[in-house]
């Protein structure tokens, strides 16, 4: 599509999607009754080259902060003690075309917009079709900044609602709910990378739909990426190796040289990553939900530098983001998307940030009907991670 060089360019207007809740959790409800005043993004600088994936030979780190006593001042504890006890919070208003934030929206991505793997013989071929549409929703999202990133974090949020049949499901393995934990680093790259640090926590909350409901009550008949969709979520809470099938995709639906976007990035775009030592999957009490935690402060150097040199020009982008788990012989083929959502000139560098008095007292009062359970030390961990 035509347009001129260095000037945004606007999509057509996408077609209407469900209505998402941009924050069911218990924080949105706790800002409400105690806003806080977003803090200004701290600075970085800009740089470009190639993308890649994890540092090798790194590991993950379940983030526990310590949970004091008591409640930060001028918060409505009733309000949010009803909030985590899982009755409605409000939500903040939805549009047709998707979630609003002060700066975007999101909104339920698209499977066909990706290319994935297909058989026979793809180690010879390589050959890549269209998804199939994916096989989880997204049905609520939030985006905020920390000082330090949270890993699990669904533990911090009511559950969001699911529709009546996703809420009934029940299986060994696949959970009714996934959660995508995305850490972005926020601040500049740095050549001595740490794991941890301040935070853009970009969190996706998606339900099971129903072909894959379907699908999943006679497995024997299923195509071969439901199949892998049980033993993936069956293996990958204890088993690294195989955690490490995790393929996150990032598309921008863009004219890249119209968004003024680095020409040296233009080739890796709906490239997949796979997602091995800085991914870490935790599992719900009573096998509600799965969370995959991304941990992006464990990239390479030149994955982080390639982010750092995007950091300016995230408002004039729409983006599709997905997830596949890796197919590698013919009897797993062909791929299927797992989930997705399209991001709509999002800046989440511009995103308010969860003060840290505010996330120790969640983590201290939703432990009983988040599934969080107390340590000794009086940190907080995920149940059954």
């Amino acid at each position: 599509m035509a347009s001129k060089k260095g000037k945004p360019q606007k999509l057509p207007a996408q077609p209407q999607q469900p209505q998402l809740d941009r924050l069911t959790p218990g924080w949105t409800t706790l800002r409400q009754a105690s806003p806080v005043t977003p803090t200004p993004a701290r600075p970085t600088s800009s740089a470009s080259a190639s993308a890649q994936g994890d540092n090798a030979g790194s590991s993950d780190a379940v983030t526990a902060p310590n949970s004091p006593t008591g409640s930060p001042p001028n918060i409505d504890i009733s309000e949010v003690t009803a909030a985590m006890a899982g009755l409605p919070p409000p939500s903040a208003p939805s549009t047709a075309d998707g979630t609003p934030f002060a700066n975007g929206s999101v909104a339920p991505g698209k499977g066909e917009e990706f290319m994935v793997r297909v058989g026979p013989n793809y180690s010879k071929t390589g050959k890549k079709e269209p998804s199939r549409s994916a096989m989880y929703d997204l049905v609520a999202v939030d985006i905020m900044r920390t000082q330090q990133r949270i890993a699990p974090i669904t533990q911090l949020f009511s559950p969001p609602k699911l529709s009546p049949r996703a809420a009934a499901f029940q299986h060994e393995s696949v959970p009714r709910l996934f959660v995508l934990n995305i850490q972005l680093p926020e601040q500049p790259a740095s050549i001595f990378g740490k794991d941890d640090g301040p935070s853009i926590q970009i969190v996706m909350f998606f339900e099971i739909n129903n072909e894959t409901m379907d699908a999943l009550a006679d497995l024997d008949k299923a195509e071969p990426a439901y199949k892998l969709l049980v033993e993936y979520f069956a293996r990958a809470v204890a088993e690294p190796k195989f955690r490490g099938r995790f393929k996150l995709i990032g598309k921008v639906m863009n004219d890249w040289a119209a968004a003024g976007l680095p020409s040296l990035l233009e080739g890796y775009n709906a490239k997949p990553v796979l997602i091995t030592n800085s991914g870490n999957m935790f599992e719900g009490p009573n096998k509600d939900y799965k969370e995959m935690s991304v941990n992006v402060h464990m990239f390479s150097f030149i994955a982080r530098k390639s982010l750092t040199s995007l950091r300016d020009k995230f408002r004039q982008v729409d983006a599709e983001v997905g997830v596949v788990i890796e197919s590698r012989t013919d009897d797993e083929m062909p791929e299927r998307m797992l989930c997705c959502a399209h991001f709509s000139q999002i800046d989440p560098f511009m995103c308010e940030e969860l003060l840290p008095e505010v996330q120790d007292w969640l983590f201290n009062n939703a432990g009983a009907s988040a599934g969080v359970a107390s340590n000794s030390d009086g940190s907080a961990t995920a149940a059954a991670s």
